[in-house]
């Protein structure tokens, strides 16, 4: 459930051991009553669809409406089954008890890798993904607040923070912790589960980690740490957490996971369902660099070709110096291609100063050298039409269509009409020039060559952005 509270109080569970065994008992009976339940309705919608492919032909067009929705719904049952069978497995692994100075009663709610929920409506468990689970991850005892989009910052009093392990239906031990029992909560569970997956870790998200994992997805967020210190976890968590938080600004397919090679792809998106995440689209980065070259690679003629890690050529096509001598190339092309000059018409006409085009080429550093042409020649026409429209000189019929003629493309045309991959030729060779020499790919390309070839379209011929 998502709400961070309920509507009503119920009384706070008690803190013995034969307390915490008669809560657990409690909710798995609800876990198993709503798996049954969810089960059931998979069985009733797999029959109407049966009777639906039995009773009408494939050209009834309302009953082929029937037909997708059922299977819809056949897609979403089969979804809340598999978050029923995680509830059923292991309800819960944490405990908040706190007080809100805004209600007159203490609040107390379990803690488990789905929400799990009596009659629709009354949480037993919250999902660790709802706003109020954060302090469980976050905070020490005492006065802490968690946030509640739409709403701000909640300010409560943290009585009680306890963590249980339990397996087979059973309470095998539980403490009261604070943020460390973390820790060893984390050392105590790798040392049982050394094959431990990403969806099986959730009681154990460190406070940094849940710090990054609930920021907000309305900005960028770039996560550095050594191999193993948890960011492919942080990552897909996050990814978990604003799908289920944010579900009316994102949808599944708004996201992409980009990595280093299919394996660990594979090994991501097989995890993912785990953490009730579905449909997200996966790249490796040569994908990624070959998607956004569009349509000037063509398989037919290019191919991709492994990293070989000795090659001295991957050392420098990798460093910084490599970057910023393409930087210096394509502004050197752009200063070239762009005459930044004053435009004067016949008549002696000052039409544009240059001023204008350097303070265009300087003030839009995102922009590609495609764009800024066609942003310059858009301003041109405009100071163009004013000036023929003006009062001060009289321009006949003919010489105003001539006027527009030529100076409508005066900076270039709409479409950069050169080819990416001989330009990346030309920066080779200027390279060698300057001591930097590397091998010719040829039509075949490593990472980084295609790292620079996507560089180049984007800051040389790109005008409508990422088109997905």
């Amino acid at each position: 459930m998502k709400q961070n509270q309920a509507k009503g109080f119920r009384p706070i569970p008690g803190l013995s051991r034969d307390a915490e065994e008669e809560q657990l008992s409690r909710i798995i009976r609800i876990a198993q009553t709503n798996l049954e339940k969810t089960e059931k309705s998979g069985t009733r919608l797999a029959d109407e669809l049966h009777e639906l492919m039995e009773t009408y032909g494939t050209k009834d067009k309302e009953a082929l409406a029937l037909f997708h929705n059922t299977q819809s719904q056949m897609r979403e049952n089969q979804r809340d089954l598999i978050r029923c069978r995680k509830a059923r497995k292991k309800p819960y692994f944490g405990r908040i008890d706190f007080q809100d100075p805004k209600q007159p009663c203490a609040e107390s709610y379990y803690v488990g890798r789905v929400g799990i929920s009596e009659n629709g409506s009354e949480p037993a468990v919250i999902d660790w993904r709802a706003p109020v689970a954060s302090v469980y991850y976050e905070n020490t005892m005492g006065r802490c607040s968690y946030t509640v989009k739409n709403e701000g910052q909640c300010e409560i009093d943290l009585k009680r923070k306890r963590t249980y392990e339990i397996a087979d239906d059973r309470l095998i031990d539980f403490y009261d912790s604070d943020v460390v029992a973390n820790d060893e909560l984390l050392t105590r569970y790798l040392a049982r589960n050394k094959s431990a997956v990403l969806g099986e870790i959730i009681a154990t998200i460190q406070k940094e980690q849940n710090a990054v994992i609930r920021r907000s997805p309305k900005m960028n967020l770039i996560v550095q740490g050594v191999a193993g210190s948890g960011k492919t976890t942080v990552a897909m968590h996050r990814i978990s957490y604003i799908l289920y938080n944010y579900e009316e600004d994102f949808r599944p397919e708004d996201f992409y996971i980009i990595g280093s090679n299919r394996i660990l792809l594979n090994y991501i998106t097989s995890v993912l369902p785990d953490l009730d995440v579905y449909g997200v689209s996966q790249m490796t980065m040569e994908q990624l660099f070959v998607r956004l070259l569009y349509e000037d690679w063509d398989p037919q003629i290019y191919s991709i070709r492994p990293i070989g890690k000795e090659e001295e050529a991957v050392r420098i096509k990798g460093s910084y110096d490599w970057f910023h001598d393409l930087e210096k190339y394509c502004r050197k092309l752009e200063q070239e291609t762009i005459p930044a000059e004053n435009v004067v018409l016949e008549n002696g006409v000052l039409l544009m100063k240059k001023r204008t085009v350097t303070n265009c080429l300087n003030n839009n550093p995102l922009m590609s050298m495609q764009g800024k042409i066609d942003l310059l020649n858009s301003i041109l026409k405009s100071k163009l039409e004013n000036e023929i429209t003006g009062k001060d000189i009289a321009y006949p019929p003919d010489v105003r269509k001539e006027l527009f003629r030529k100076y409508k493309w005066h900076f270039g045309g709409k479409i950069w009409k050169g080819s990416i991959f001989e330009l990346y030729e030309d920066f080779l060779r200027e390279q060698a020039e300057n001591g930097k020499p590397v091998p010719d790919p040829g039509n075949t390309f490593d990472l980084y060559d295609l790292a620079a070839l996507a560089y180049l379209y984007k800051r040389i011929k790109e005008t409508d952005g990422i088109r997905e």
